[in-house]
């Protein structure tokens, strides 16, 4: 489904997070689009962003539907959906989902994937359909480390982009972020599981870079159709 052009209007940006899964009982991405959406509003407004958010449940049999009805109570210009890499320690622009699933990774609900592919029969993998190394960039320059990944992964994460990009035919990707550094004046060499303290973002620092991309995408949006 292709996102409608409203000439003149503000550009749609449907942004998406998860929640808790197994090995995560608390999922930043939630927070990040939800604090987005009430304090950065009036802000992306001014860039010319009509921002609409939505939770996508971490559920297999769900995701597909919930991504629809978004979609197409939205119909957004441009989607970005973000989720989770616990494992990293830099924000990570994908640039490609793959036609895969893990069978073995329970979801939030304890079921597996019935299958191993997202879309059986359908192409092996799919381009994000955004300037990825650009937004890279722009994420850096606000002080965040970011990296350009090719692989997202065998979860809900990659499900959920390979399906956007069959859903959606503009601007559409997904980022991952990692686990967050908690601010503790009185404790400046925490650990947040093997990772360094100091090696990981701040929630503020994300939401910054995520607000970031937004603007960069929708100047993008009014580039590539004409807009001004």
């Amino acid at each position: 489904m292709r996102g409608r052009s409203r000439g003149g209007a503000l550009t749609r940006i449907l942004l998406t997070g998860f929640g808790s899964f197994p090995g995560a009982p608390f999922n930043p991405t939630r927070a990040i689009v939800r604090v987005l959406s009430r304090r950065n509003r009036p802000a992306l407004q001014r860039a010319g962003i009509d921002l609409r958010v939505a939770i996508l449940p971490v559920v297999y049999d769900a995701i597909e539907a919930a991504l629809e009805d978004h979609i197409e109570r939205n119909v957004p210009d441009i989607i970005v959906l973000l989720g989770l890499a616990a494992q990293r320690t830099s924000v990570s622009v994908e640039t490609r989902a793959q036609n895969r699933l893990s069978i073995i990774h329970p979801d939030a609900d304890g079921s597996l994937a019935r299958r191993r592919e997202v879309t059986p029969g359908h192409a092996p993998a799919m381009a994000a359909r955004w300037p990825a190394a650009q937004l890279a960039n722009a994420i850096r320059a606000v002080g965040v480390r970011a990296r350009l990944s090719r692989d997202a992964g065998d979860y809900l994460c990659n499900q959920a982009l390979y399906l956007a990009l069959q859903k959606h035919h503009g601007l559409c990707g997904f980022i991952h972020v990692p686990l967050l550094r908690r601010k503790l004046p009185l404790c400046h060499n925490c650990f947040s599981g093997d990772v360094a303290n100091h090696d990981l973002p701040t929630f503020a620092e994300v939401e910054t870079a995520v607000a970031r991309v937004l603007r960069h995408l929708a100047v993008e949006h009014r580039r590539v159709s004409g807009r001004k």
